[in-house]
């Protein structure tokens, strides 16, 4: 084995990339693809599977991946990229980024009110509160989508939603019944980072902040999140333009 060559140990993994195409003639195809170390750019698997330097695909608990024993590879990994630094936890509380205007609904509030409220403020989504201002739950624009796709109280579904949704149409259901039941509810005084591994543990785009007295004070959103850590590395982000669905 060459000098270049790794040892069994040190074999690193390369996380195997999937394209999946789906067609309206209803063929699906599927591309495999992985960032070659030693070519510097990504190639197929077929391409991979011609080197030298792979060891072969492993498919683990998550993703699968080739098995690299090339000198750079081990530049590829997150395992490699935490190594010999410690981690520096940012300890900015949300207070400073979270949008402190914030509309809450109650969750006896009808959809079609609900869905007015969303298009003519252009947001996506809301917290909802009880009598005393706390937080029960968030309601968003994918709720009400899979709602009308799947409830059983709405008109059909061939009826086109303008400019996302249909602001007219009468339904009886309520916010209390789409709303996804807050699974936790983080203080004003977290910090921006916490706040993001909440989010992404729970795998949602919005939480709402509460006060001292467990009332909401504000909401951040990932978008929120995004573009502070952006300006916090020197990026200026510009001004967005607004998607009917945000």
């Amino acid at each position: 084995m060459d000098a270049e060559r790794r040892r069994s140990d040190d074999i690193e993994p390369i996380k195997i990339r999937v394209r999946q195409v789906f067609s309206g003639s209803g063929e699906t195809t599927r591309v495999e693809s992985v960032y070659c170390p030693q070519r510097k750019r990504s190639v197929s698997l077929d391409v991979c599977a011609t080197c030298g330097h792979g060891q072969g695909v492993y498919s683990g608990p998550g993703d699968a991946s080739v098995l690299c024993d090339h000198a750079s590879a081990h530049d590829l990994t997150l395992r490699h990229g935490l190594q010999g630094r410690e981690a520096q936890r940012d300890t900015t509380p949300v207070a400073e980024l979270m949008t402190t205007h914030v509309l809450c609904v109650r969750e006896d509030l009808g959809i079609d009110a609900l869905t007015n409220l969303l298009i003519e403020r252009k947001i996506s989504g809301v917290p909802v509160v009880d009598a005393h201002g706390a937080p029960i739950g968030i309601v968003s624009k994918t709720d009400l989508l899979q709602h009308r796709y799947e409830g059983e109280d709405m008109l059909s579904v061939d009826q086109t939603l303008e400019p996302g949704f249909h602001a007219d149409i009468a339904v009886r259901a309520t916010v209390g019944e789409l709303m996804t039941p807050m699974a936790i509810a983080l203080s004003e005084h977290t910090p921006i980072s916490q706040v993001a591994a909440s989010m992404a543990a729970e795998r949602v785009h919005r939480l709402p902040i509460v006060g001292e007295d467990g009332t909401v004070v504000g909401i951040v959103s990932s978008l929120d999140i995004v573009g502070w850590y952006a300006q916090r590395e020197g990026y200026k982000p510009g001004a967005r333009r607004r998607s009917p669905l945000d």
